[in-house]
């Protein structure tokens, strides 16, 4: 809700903020919802309520909870109340920030966006020395060879649907990265060196893209190469095992896509 004259804010657990409160007539702005799986930072709603000449400026405040609930904002030691406060200095000389500090109404987490999309991009980057880099979440145009493919977390269902089988990870050990069957790679046995996870996507059996393969490379085949089917095994690789890239044809309500608009 918003003053008429002053401009400033009353926050209430309601869906119109018309009407009088601390002795003002509210006019009613804006409606916002706050999710019960809200993980932003806890926010505080407070009031404070003014009095004499400097009543109509009574108002509410949405700051960070950091433990001042009750205590001014660093904003208003040199702002409005400041200000006002110097205008009616003969009137208000013995006014204290303890007097008139805010009163915590109640606190709420904010929201954040932790959408991200199921369909993502597996990427190879090569460069002038060096063994290739391999990632996950990349920009496609900026890699050597890009590979679409499904996002697999904690949050994601595709595990179930596509089977073990349709699971891979990236990891990383002393020599460079490798692409291993499991969801995580710090996990897969028979490595000749320790691996550090990096990150873990899926790919449906059913899948219908391109057909691309991971070719094992160096001597002890420690080393992950992301390649075209038709050129995966050569004088110093070995197809390790392939699969279709995911087009978004391949993407389902069973694979925690709703809608195309969301990829």
């Amino acid at each position: 809700g918003e003053a008429k004259g002053t401009w400033t804010a009353r926050v209430a657990r309601l869906e119109d903020c018309s009407g009088e409160s601390l002795g003002i007539n509210w006019t009613h702005k804006h409606v916002f919802y706050v999710g019960t799986d809200g993980e932003g930072p806890t926010m505080c709603v407070r009031h404070i309520k003014e009095s004499g000449k400097l009543r109509r400026w009574s108002r509410w405040q949405i700051v960070p909870d950091d433990g001042l609930r009750g205590t001014p904002s660093p904003m208003e030691h040199g702002g409005l109340r400041s200000r006002l406060r110097s205008h009616h200095h003969h009137q208000q000389n013995n006014t204290s920030e303890t007097q008139h500090g805010y009163t915590a109404d109640f606190t709420f987490r904010s929201m954040v966006d932790t959408y991200q999309p199921t369909r993502t991009y597996l990427c190879m980057t090569t460069g002038l020395v060096g063994p290739p880099t391999i990632s996950l979440d990349c920009d496609p145009k900026s890699a050597t060879a890009a590979v679409a493919v499904m996002r697999l977390d904690a949050r994601s269902s595709a595990a179930g649907v596509v089977g073990q089988e349709g699971v891979f990870c990236v990891g990383r050990n002393d020599i460079g990265y490798t692409i291993a069957r499991g969801a995580n790679c710090s996990l897969t046995n028979g490595s000749h060196y320790p691996q550090r996870h990096i990150a873990a996507f899926a790919v449906p059996k059913a899948a219908s893209g391109r057909s691309w393969c991971v070719a094992a490379c160096g001597g002890l085949g420690e080393l992950s190469e992301v390649r075209s089917h038709a050129n995966c095994s050569d004088s110093g690789c070995q197809e390790a095992f392939s699969f279709h890239e995911v087009t978004m044809e391949d993407l389902s309500e069973d694979l925690g896509v709703l809608s195309l608009t969301s990829v």
